[in-house]
């Protein structure tokens, strides 16, 4: 009977409960639960979510959840190295302002207290930093050609913060040589440690260029990277070489330029010509002082001034001036029928001859004034180094005397001639 009737309270209390209850048991499988987080360098599009990030001292970053999960979760939190920060919104931002690795931790409790977890890294490190020694140093020369124990190149690299490690890209090339041999690479590698030794022999009198990069294992890189110039030594007795880089103002061309190269004490200079790359070299020199001037053998108004240099034993001289050829004389106007200041005019015009063997003949800025008026002119011939001029004389001039006619004009490096010329009327034809 006792049976019988906990069966009956039994039926009735399952009867009392909502058949649409969420604890009522329907026999399916619960769906899975997932909470995940990211870190990210920006909110904008372009930045993707991770869950590991490597930044600088005091940079920010932005730290993202989302779960998966229909059913409500009342607590959500970030355990930031061990210091708890709300997550009331799916992303905060963060700053780190040490360096070291840096542990975020999302979790989101459920009413029935079970948490998920998920975890991102930060590792905050500082911009590696290169120091003061580097060798071969910057524009070195006389480094020997060979050695028993090899060209050894060092640098200094290092990480402020002692996180990482560091690693170096190492370049080596010949630029250029006495001898004409260009631009080469000859070695391009990646070091752990900062120095290397280069066992083949070096050309003579050529200018190398090594460099250096350094960045830690995160990939954060030293700027700019390092960038060193040196000359090896010659082979004829400590004999060295000498290179000019020269140039005329106002004009491209290098046709006609020569260097004259004289060592003190002998008795001529030698010549070497421009090449088209506007260089001119001297290889085999002997050490000592010289004097140098660039001369041109077409333009006759280009001049440069003389200069000296002193090459040391070994040494491949290249001073850093380019030698410039400048145009300093002045054009010429003449009248174009007679070498004086006076000429008859028929017809109301009159021409002139105007010639600069230089830069060249600069006709925009060409003037003439008949008794201090202005009047105008045309070109019938034009040339940069021999121009024409023709000038209108104004039908209101007349009387028998001379007139004054006044002729400006500049060359193209900005010399400027004047010429005054006495008019006189003849009959119109």
């Amino acid at each position: 009977m006792m049976a019988k009737l906990l069966s009956l309270v039994t039926l009735l209390f399952l009867g009392c409960l909502e058949p649409n209850q969420e604890d009522l048991f329907d026999g399916k499988p619960e769906a899975t639960i997932r909470a995940e987080a990211w870190i990210m360098s920006s909110i904008d599009s372009i930045s993707t979510p991770q869950k590991m990030d490597t930044i600088q001292p005091g940079d920010s970053v932005y730290l993202q959840w989302a779960i998966n999960s229909s059913r409500g979760i009342p607590k959500t939190g970030w355990t930031i190295d061990g210091v708890e920060a709300l997550a009331d919104l799916s992303i905060i931002k963060w700053a780190f302002p040490h360096a070291g690795r840096h542990v975020a931790i999302f979790s989101a409790t459920d009413r029935f207290g079970d948490i998920l977890r998920d975890t991102v890294v930060a590792i905050v490190n500082s911009t590696p930093r290169f120091g003061s020694h580097f060798v071969p140093k910057d524009s070195s020369w006389n480094v020997p050609i060979s050695s028993t124990g090899g060209l050894a190149f060092e640098w200094e690299g290092s990480d402020p913060d002692t996180l990482a490690s560091i690693s170096s890209h190492f370049t080596l090339t010949r630029l250029f040589c006495a001898n004409g041999k260009g631009d080469t690479l000859l070695s391009d590698t990646v070091l752990s440690a900062p120095r290397i030794t280069w066992w083949e022999p070096l050309e003579p009198l050529c200018n190398y260029r090594w460099s250096v990069s350094i960045a830690d294992e995160f990939g954060i890189p030293a700027s700019p990277a390092t960038v060193v110039n040196f000359f090896s030594s010659g082979t004829l007795d400590g004999s060295g070489a000498l290179e000019f880089h020269v140039g005329r103002k106002e004009l491209s061309s290098l046709s006609g330029l020569v260097v004259q190269i004289q060592r003190l004490g002998s008795p001529s200079p030698i010549e070497v010509p421009v090449g088209s790359d506007g260089i001119a070299r001297l290889i085999q020199a002997i050490p000592g002082e010289y004097r140098i001037r660039a001369i041109d053998g077409i333009f006759s108004e280009y001049r440069a001034p003389i200069s000296t240099v002193t090459l040391h034993t070994g040494e491949y001289l290249r001073p850093p001036a380019k030698l410039w050829l400048k145009d300093t004389i002045q054009p010429e106007v003449h009248c174009y029928s007679s070498n004086t200041d006076s000429m008859e005019v028929f017809g109301y015009r009159a021409e002139f001859s105007l010639t600069d063997n230089g830069s060249g003949i600069d006709s925009s800025s060409t003037l003439a004034f008949f008794e201090g008026i202005a009047v105008p002119f045309t070109y019938p011939s034009y040339g940069e180094n021999s121009t024409t001029l023709q000038v209108a004389i104004p039908l209101w001039a007349q009387g028998s005397g001379a007139h004054p006619l006044e002729i400006r004009v500049n060359d193209k490096a900005g010399n400027s001639s004047k010429g005054i010329f006495w008019i006189t009327l003849g009959a119109t034809p």
